[in-house]
């Protein structure tokens, strides 16, 4: 079987939302993607996410994933050892009688999670009780390390159980370690691709609002990966030129280097000048 057909066949979403997901923009990454002839190929995702990108991966390659998120790096370890599964999320949320119209069961979750009530075992599943329920299907935090979204009056339905039940499966049988690890840390030179969809300086989101994303990062990363191309690594990243009319002139500079297909382009619908301008999303590949 050619691998990019398998690819296009893992069509289900990862189990919740998060910030800047490249769901649809698969079939562009699926085109730049090594082929069936590298097939055990050693890949790392620096900044993971939601899932998204490496649960559409073939299962025979060799994946490390990492985040600055140990909330988020702990919610997809349990799901890979079965600590979160539809059945245990199900029956935690009807003990703690979630649903999407009671806002009251939801926020006395939320001030449980947040003052550490919940049996530590539970952390999780608790956390992905929340974004179950919360506005948007989202994960934040704010500068006390509190999760403070608000009730969305959404509840864990029927295709959130069914991707919650895919991304399990496919971790099941998937060769994929997740790290609490900054980018920094890791070697680029170890892996033969890199899925590098790191944060938007431009932009706001649970990573970079509390200056978690700094410009001296994005100039590490970029030359982080430019001595991976230089020792034969192969690499897909993601940015922004332009965010709501703030420009990324690094950005731009850096890219031209490499392969860049332009994924999104609001510059004929949008003024730069006024608040939701100018957006122009990038794919840079070698």
């Amino acid at each position: 079987m050619n691998i990019k057909s398998e690819y296009l066949k893992a069509e289900h979403s990862n189990p919740f939302n998060y910030t800047g997901s490249k769901h649809r923009y698969l079939k562009e990454l699926f085109e730049v993607l090594p082929g069936k002839e590298l097939e055990y190929l050693k890949v790392l995702d620096p900044f993971v996410g939601g899932g998204d990108l490496i649960s559409k991966l073939p299962k025979k390659w060799i994946i490390k994933a990492g985040d600055s998120l140990p909330q988020l790096i702990e919610m997809h370890k349990d799901m890979q050892n079965g600590s979160i599964t539809t059945d245990l999320a199900l029956n935690f949320m009807r003990f703690h009688e979630l649903n999407k119209t009671d806002e009251f069961q939801y926020e006395r979750l939320k001030y449980e999670y947040n003052k550490s009530l919940v049996h530590p075992a539970c952390n999780a599943v608790a956390l992905y009780s929340l974004i179950c329920h919360s506005n948007s299907n989202r994960m934040r935090f704010n500068k006390a390390g509190d999760f403070n979204l608000p009730f969305g009056r959404r509840t864990f339905n029927d295709n959130m159980q069914k991707k919650l039940s895919n991304y399990c499966e496919w971790l099941k049988s998937a060769i994929v370690k997740f790290h609490y690890m900054p980018f920094e840390s890791w070697n680029f030179r170890d892996f033969d691709l890199l899925l590098i969809d790191s944060p938007y300086p431009n932009s706001v989101a649970t990573y970079n609002e509390k200056n978690g994303w700094t410009f001296n990062q994005e100039l590490e990363l970029y030359t982080k990966i430019n001595d991976a191309d230089y020792h034969g690594v192969k690499f897909v990243y993601f940015g922004q030129t332009w965010a709501n009319g703030t420009h990324n002139p690094t950005l731009e500079k850096w890219a031209n280097q490499y392969n860049v297909k332009i994924l999104k382009d609001t510059t004929h619908q949008c003024s730069s000048n006024r608040k939701n301008g100018k957006t122009v999303e990038i794919m840079v590949w070698n």
